[in-house]
């Protein structure tokens, strides 16, 4: 049983020699990950303020940013351009 163990992991190791070294992965774009942490930071904003409001703890200054201000119709274009762009930029840098 120790033998077939060896002999499997031999034959591992020479596998992992001959691959090639350049099959590693570009790393990630700098401006994705300044998006996705900025995504982030906000995702958690607004998740804190909803349990914080569902707590009873209002945040006074960002009060204001709770009424609805932009209409329906902005609202879509900002969130479809912002989709649009997200798209072209994973399709871009692939």
């Amino acid at each position: 049983m120790s033998d077939d163990i060896d002999e499997i992991l031999d034959g591992l190791t020479e596998i992992a020699k001959t691959a090639p070294k350049e099959s590693r992965r570009k790393p990630s774009h700098p401006i994705a990950k300044a998006v996705s942490a900025l995504v982030m930071a906000l995702s958690g904003l607004v998740s804190f303020l909803i349990v914080a409001a569902y707590v009873g703890i209002y945040i006074e200054p960002l009060r204001p940013l709770w009424t609805s201000w932009p209409s329906d119709a902005a609202k879509f274009t900002v969130t479809f351009l912002m989709f649009l762009f997200s798209a072209i930029l994973l399709m871009w840098y692939k």
